[in-house]
C-alpha cells in the first residue's frame, strides 16, 4: 500500500499489488457511524486492479471506500462476508469490473450488505455469483438499508439459495435490478421488503426456474422492459418445479410499452393484495400482466391507466378476485378503452374462477373467459361503465348476479355454458346499453 493526500479527512491509499487475505479478518477502516473520515483505498492501475481478495474465513468490512477496481471485493474461499457503512464504486468508464465478484467452488454461507453505497459506471455488475462450481453459489445474500446504483446490472446471481433485499435501493442500472437462476441445482428464492427499485433497463426483478418471490410494500418502475418476470423450472432443467408469487401492498408504475407489470411461469399460488400498478394513462400505451398457475387470488387492489392491451391474463385452475378496480386511461381521446380486464383461461382439467365485488371503468373487456369449459365461473357484484362487452364467460355453471352494467356497446353479458345438472344462475343484473348503436345487445 502506499499513501497519499485524499479528501479532507479523509485518507487515501492506492493498492500496488493483488494480495490474498488467507484467515479471517475484521477491517474496520474508520469510526463506527461516521462516513465522513473513511479512508479510501483506490487502484493503482488504470485498468483496474482487484480490490479486496477474500481467501477464507469470516470477514467483516466496515467504513472503506473502495474504488476503481476490479472487483472491489472477490470472494473466493471466505465463507461469510459482512460489508457494513461502506462504499463501492467504479473508476472511470470501462476501467473497473464488478463491485464484489463470486466464482468459485466454495459455498458462501452469508453475504450481507448491511448501510452500504455501491455507485457504478453503467457496465458490468454490482454483486455477481457466477455459479461456477459443483456446490451453492451462496446460502443466503442480505442486502439491507443500502443503495446499488448506475451499475450494468444490480445483483446478477446464479446457484445464490436465498436473496433478501430490505429497505434498499436498486435503480438506474443498465441491465437488471435483480437477476436470479439456475446454473445446476438451486431453485431460488427472492423477498423484496419497503425497497425501491426503479429504471433498470431489462426490467426490475428476474428470477428463473424460481422457488418462490415475495415483493412486500415496495416501489418498481419499469420504463424499459417488464416489471416482475418470474418462473418455476422448465422440464428438461429442473423437473418443472413450480414457483410461489406473493405481492402485497407495492406500487408498479409499468411505462414499458409492449411490456408486463407481472410475466410469471409455473406457478403454484400466486396471491396478489392491495398492490396498486399504474400504467401510462395514454391511449397509445400498451401493457399486459401474464399469470399462469395453478391457483391465483387478487383482491384489495387497482389497475389504473390502461389504454391497450390485457392488464391480466390468467391461465390455470382456480382464480378469485375481490375488490379490484381497472381502469382505462383518462384521457378524453378515442384509444383509451381498448384494454381487456380479466381474461381467464383454463389450465387444468376445470377452471373454477370468481370475480367479485370489483369496478371497472372504459375497459373494453372486463371479465371474459375461454368458452365451452368444464369449471364454475362467477360474477357477482361488480360495476362496469363505458365497456365494449361487460362479462362474457362460459363453464358447465355459470352464476352472474347482482351487476351493473352501463353504457355497453356491445354486449353487457354474453355467457355460453356447456350443459350441466348443476346448473346456472343470471339474475338481478342491471344493464344499460348505448342507445344509439343498432347492434347493441342486453
Amino acid at each position: 500500500w502506499s499513501g497519499a493526500p485524499g479528501v479532507q479527512g479523509s485518507p487515501a491509499f492506492t493498492l500496488t499489488d493483488n494480495l490474498p487475505l488467507v484467515t479471517g479478518a475484521v477491517l474496520i477502516g474508520g469510526t463506527a457511524g461516521d462516513t465522513t473520515t473513511r479512508p479510501v483505498l483506490r487502484s493503482a492501475n488504470p485498468s483496474g486492479a482487484l480490490g479486496l481478495w477474500l481467501r477464507a474465513g469470516r470477514v467483516v468490512i466496515k467504513n472503506l471506500i473502495l474504488r476503481g477496481f476490479d472487483p472491489g471485493i472477490e470472494i473466493q474461499g471466505a465463507t461469510t462476508v459482512i460489508v457494513q457503512d461502506t462504499r463501492i464504486e467504479s473508476g472511470p468508464s470501462g476501467s473497473s469490473g464488478e463491485g464484489i465478484y463470486s466464482c468459485t467452488n466454495v459455498t458462501v454461507d452469508t453475504l450481507r450488505l448491511d448501510h452500504t453505497v455501491m455507485l457504478g459506471d453503467s457496465s458490468r455488475t454490482a454483486v455477481y455469483f457466477g455459479g461456477c462450481g459443483s456446490n451453492i453459489g451462496a446460502r443466503v445474500v442480505d442486502v439491507r438499508d443500502s443503495k446499488i446504483l448506475r451499475w450494468g446490472d444490480g445483483l446478477y446471481f446464479y446457484e445464490v439459495d436465498s436473496t433478501a433485499v430490505l429497505r434498499s435501493e436498486i435503480s438506474d442500472n443498465d441491465g437488471y435490478g435483480v437477476s436470479l437462476a439456475q446454473e445446476i441445482s438451486v431453485n431460488p428464492s427472492l423477498y423484496v421488503a419497503h425497497s425501491r427499485l426503479e429504471r433498470n433497463y431489462y426490467g426490475a426483478i428476474r428470477n428463473d426456474n424460481a422457488r418462490r418471490v415475495v415483493v412486500d410494500t415496495s416501489v418498481i418502475l419499469a420504463t424499459q422492459d417488464d416489471a416482475i418476470n418470474s418462473s418455476g423450472g422448465c422440464g428438461e432443467c429442473s423437473g418443472d418445479t413450480y414457483t410461489q408469487v406473493r405481492l402485497h401492498g407495492d406500487t408498479i408504475r409499468l411505462l414499458a410499452n409492449g411490456y408486463d407489470w407481472l410475466r410469471a411461469f409455473l406457478v403454484d399460488t400466486a396471491i396478489i393484495d392491495q398492490t396498486v400498478v399504474l400504467f401510462s394513462d395514454s391511449a397509445s400505451h400498451f401493457g399486459y400482466g401474464n399469470l399462469h398457475a395453478r391457483v391465483a387470488r387478487v383482491t384489495n387492489s387497482q389497475f389504473l391507466g390502461l389504454g391497450q392491451g390485457q392488464i391480466l391474463q390468467f391461465q390455470g385452475g382456480d382464480f378469485f378476485a375481490d375488490n379490484v378496480t381497472l381502469t382505462g386511461c383518462s384521457q378524453p381521446v378515442p384509444g383509451c378503452d381498448g384494454a381487456y380486464g380479466l381474461y381467464l383461461n383454463i389450465g387444468a382439467a376445470a377452471l373454477d374462477a370468481r370475480v367479485r365485488n370489483s369496478s371497472f371503468t372504459r375497459i373494453a373487456y372486463p371479465v371474459s373467459s375461454s368458452l365451452n369449459q368444464p369449471g364454475v365461473i362467477e360474477a357477482t357484484n361488480l360495476t362496469m361503465d363505458s365497456v365494449i362487452s361487460g362479462i362474457q364467460v362460459g363453464g358447465d355453471s355459470i352464476v352472474i348476479r347482482n351487476n351493473i352494467v352501463t353504457r355497453a356497446s356491445n354486449f353487457a353479458i354474453s355467457a355460453d355454458g356447456v350443459i350441466s345438472a348443476r346448473g346456472s344462475t343470471i339474475s338481478n343484473n342491471t344493464v344499460g346499453c348505448v342507445p344509439a348503436l343498432a347492434f347493441t345487445n342486453g
